[in-house]
């Protein structure tokens, strides 16, 4: 789980704080029936159903667990069951939609889409089974609702749903909306959603509605969990030969784990050989290594695989994890060529025991010519082989697109020759990459002004936070232009190693209309010094433009990656995140009236500007559910703030 922070600038007065409740939407990841839609909208003719035409008259879960982790996907399907009733004489067919992830079935951005069974020739009606076949009265392809029949039944079987609590109520919630169109005979196929959404005959929309019977618990944070990794060099051998084995066991889980046994199953206890030794401690977030050389086993020709089982506990519970490795064992006569593709986190161009391999890289072996004679993907280890090859002259190289597109090679070169002879065996085809990476800030001072064109001071700073120098090649304001040619901005031009940082500072006029909120972006490139690729970042910076006389309040939602609940350098606000203001208008200490909600932008900044004097309450609802994974780390909120006018909080 990762971790998020909101802030609130250091001025706030009177602050009081209550427990935080994340909301975590409900997501259908993978309906077992369905098909992927657009959702409805809102603006759809005929909006929501007013007319009491149809309206939904029950939720039942018919199966499903007997409760869930907030967050969790939870195993298994889940089996809800709504009841429709029409109310008037007039025929509609009915469709069902389903947000699907973080949106909503109305104005969201995909759902999942379902609609009635027609009777069919030789069946009976069933509108009490939940799965038909149901009336057909109009004669096309859409099952009806129709008043005669009272109340029917239609069953949804979701899987890969995400435990999730939007109304906070404590117990999971489904979120669908049904739709009627008045029946014209133009329901073609009951599987296409454009036969309810893009009609233009009389139509409605049923409102949102919940299934929220499967308690939600708080997510465990004493859960101990490991992954294990391991790795063989060179993987391809002759029978006899000696393998170089190394083996990570990364604690990815938030508590302590002791790591007590490492067991190979061909090689048995691993305490004591090569490097490995046990017990360990591993906080969150590392990893322990060790290696050892071992002979596989085996004739030529053979794959031999031998897995390793790491045990330990946690947190008082028990933890386990397994990871293989696989060596080729080849007769001379076949021939191979091969080995890895990895991440050389180091830049040295040399592989260590922490740095993994590239899955999904295509490789080609070609003829002294160039001609391609095969093709291989790594697997999930990096590694790949080439089988076969005689006595001769060959180019090995690997495609730098698709994983290795944004990465800088560290290893000598690429394509690689070689050449076969003797044991026919070359396992040291090896390319190293890694990726170059910056980092841009920008803040600005005040966020606030009380008038427009008052001048703010912009402050931006690249950093490069890779392991391989760049050079920044432009720094360019959406607002202000090509920062470069800003005097205060004028830059050397020169090479920003690991670590190194650029700083421009810069005031200009902002302008606007009391109430707006100015929002401008800074964007940079940068080009690694090795091979030229470019790399991008960007940040934004937002300042309120208010009157005099009112108050605002807001700040920012960041990426707290270290959790200590300050924003520090390299640390990104997180954008599209919902916050809510509300007012205690009466004084009486509850919160009932909603000012406004907005979302934040520019690196995560949110704020509520032209605020009268009074107590107010910021919360977060996240709507989107962009912290759905993640955890706070700054004081809990809801926060209660009393503002008093003129001061900015």
């Amino acid at each position: 789980m990762r971790r998020f922070a909101a802030a609130l600038t250091p001025e706030m007065a009177g602050m009081r704080f209550s427990a935080l409740a994340l909301l975590g939407l409900l997501s259908l990841a993978a309906p077992l029936q369905g098909q992927a839609a657009q959702c409805l909208t809102s603006d759809s003719p005929g909006k929501i159903c007013t007319a009491n035409d149809f309206e939904v008259v029950s939720e039942e879960l018919i199966s499903g667990p007997v409760s869930c982790e907030q967050d969790e996907i939870i195993p298994g399907d889940i089996v809800v069951r709504v009841g429709v009733l029409g109310n008037r004489n007039t025929t509609y067919d009915i469709g069902f939609f389903i947000g699907d992830g973080a949106s909503s079935p109305i104005n969201g951005a995909s759902c999942t889409f379902d609609s009635l069974t027609p009777l069919e020739s030789g069946f009976d009606f069933d509108g009490l089974s939940g799965s038909g076949p149901y009336r057909d009265e109009d004669s096309n392809a859409c099952g009806d609702a129709v008043k005669g029949d009272g109340t029917i039944f239609k069953d949804f079987t979701l899987s890969n749903v995400r435990c999730g609590d939007r109304s906070n109520d404590g117990n999971l919630d489904v979120q669908y909306a049904i739709y009627g169109k008045l029946s014209a005979g133009s329901c073609s196929d009951p599987t296409d959603p454009a036969n309810f959404t893009l009609a233009t005959s009389s139509k409605c929309i049923n409102a949102i509605g919940d299934i929220d019977e499967i308690p939600v618990l708080p997510p465990n944070p004493d859960v101990p969990e490991i992954t294990v990794e391991k790795s063989a060099q060179p993987p391809i051998i002759t029978q006899g030969d000696n393998v170089d084995y190394v083996i990570n066991v990364e604690n990815t889980g938030p508590v302590t784990v002791t790591l007590d046994t490492l067991t190979d199953d061909r090689f048995g206890d691993l305490n004591g050989q090569g490097s490995c030794s046990v017990p360990q401690v591993i906080d969150p977030g590392q990893v322990y290594s060790c290696a050892f050389n071992a002979v596989p086993t085996g004739a030529a020709p053979s794959v031999h695989v031998n897995v390793v089982t790491g045990s330990g506990t946690g947190a008082g519970q028990p933890v386990t994890a397994d990871g293989s490795a696989t060596v080729d064992i080849l007769n001379p006569a076949i021939g191979g060529i091969g080995n890895l593709v990895w991440n050389d986190l180091d830049a040295d161009g040399e592989k260590d025991e922490n740095e993994k391999g590239i899955a999904g890289v295509t490789g080609h072996l070609r003829d002294s010519g160039g001609a391609l004679l095969d093709t291989r993907i790594t697997n999930a280890s990096g590694l790949y082989t080439f089988l076969g090859v005689t006595f001769d002259d060959y180019i090995v190289e690997v495609v730098e697109t698709g994983p290795l597109g944004n990465l800088v090679r560290t290893t000598a070169s690429n394509p690689i020759d070689v050449t076969i002879s003797l044991n026919r065996i070359f396992a040291s085809a090896n390319f190293g990459y890694v990726g170059a990476e910056i980092s841009l800030q920008k803040t600005a001072d005040p966020q606030v002004i009380d008038a427009p064109g008052a001048p703010v001071t912009y402050t931006v700073e690249v950093t490069n936070t890779g392991v391989v120098p760049v050079e920044v090649t432009d720094l360019a304001d959406d607002q202000f232009g090509n920062l470069f040619e800003n005097s205060a901005c004028a830059f050397p031009r020169s090479v920003l190693t690991p670590g190194l940082s650029y700083t421009c500072v810069f005031t200009e006029q902002v302008t606007g209309n009391p109430g707006d909120s100015h929002v401008n972006t800074v964007q940079t490139i940068a080009a690694d010094v090795i091979d030229g690729h470019e790399v991008f970042a960007a940040d934004d910076a937002i300042v309120a433009i208010q009157d005099p006389a009112d108050g605002f309040i807001g700040n920012r939602v960041w990426q707290d990656d270290n959790g200590n609940g300050a924003v520090d350098e390299g640390e990104s606000g997180l954008d599209r995140v919902t916050v809510r203001l509300l007012l205690d208008a009466d004084d009486n200490g509850s919160f009932e009236t909603t000012v406004a909600t907005t979302t934040t932008i520019a690196g995560g900044e949110y704020g509520f500007a032209n605020l009268a004097a009074g107590s107010y309450r910021v919360e977060i609802t996240d709507d989107g559910q962009v912290l759905r994974d993640k955890y706070l780390t700054t004081p809990p909120e809801p926060r209660d703030i009393v503002l008093l006018s003129l001061i900015h909080i």
